[in-house]
C-alpha cells in the first residue's frame, strides 16, 4: 500500500510539474527561477530560445555565466539578494542584448516565494519586451513636440480644451 501511494503521489507530482511547465512556456513572457545563490534552477521556453539554449545549459548558472554584460549582471545579481533579503519584489527596466544576439528593452519583476517557515525560498521572475510600447512613446512624444511648435509658429492663437472644459494649453 505504501509503494502503491508512493507511485500514485509521484505521478501527480510528475502531472503538476508538467502543466506548470507547460503554462509557463505557454506564455510570450519569459519566466524564470533563480535560487538563493542568484543560480537559475528554471527557465521557460521563451527565455530559452532568446538565450539559444537548453534547459541544462541554463540551470545552475548564473546571470556572469550566462554572458550578461557585467554591469548588468551585477545589478540584477544584487536585485535578486534585495529580494531575499528584503522579502519584497524588485522591479526594473533595462536595454537587453542576448546571448544569440537578440536586443530589446525590457521590463521585469523578481518576487520572493516563501518556504513553510516564512523564509524566502527562492526567487521567481518574470520579463517582457517593451521595446515597441517605447518606441510609440518615443514616437508619441516627437509628433507632439511638432505639433507644438507648429502652434507656436502660427500667428494665430491656438488653445487646447480638455472634454471638461478646462483650457490645457494656449499657443
Amino acid at each position: 500500500l505504501a509503494e502503491a501511494a508512493l507511485e500514485a503521489l509521484s505521478r501527480k507530482t510528475e502531472l503538476r510539474e508538467r502543466m506548470l511547465t507547460t503554462t509557463l512556456s505557454s506564455l510570450n513572457d519569459f519566466a524564470y527561477i533563480y535560487d538563493r545563490a542568484g543560480r537559475f534552477v528554471f527557465a521557460n521556453a521563451p527565455l530559452l530560445k532568446l538565450w539559444g539554449r537548453t534547459m541544462d545549459e541554463v540551470v545552475g548558472k548564473d546571470f556572469f555565466d550566462l554572458g550578461y554584460p557585467p554591469a548588468l549582471a551585477r545589478r540584477l545579481q544584487m536585485q535578486v539578494q534585495e529580494v531575499i533579503e528584503t522579502r519584497q519584489s524588485v522591479t526594473g527596466e533595462t536595454p537587453y542584448r542576448s546571448p544569440s544576439g537578440a536586443e530589446g528593452f525590457y521590463e521585469y519583476i523578481f518576487s520572493p516565494a516563501f518556504a513553510a517557515d516564512g523564509s524566502v525560498e527562492f526567487v521567481v521572475g518574470s520579463t517582457r519586451d517593451i521595446s515597441e510600447r517605447r518606441q510609440a512613446a518615443t514616437e508619441l512624444r516627437t509628433s507632439l513636440e511638432e505639433l507644438r511648435q507648429m502652434a507656436e509658429s502660427m500667428p494665430q492663437i491656438v488653445w487646447i480644451t480638455s472634454a471638461e472644459g478646462k483650457n490645457t494649453y494656449f499657443s
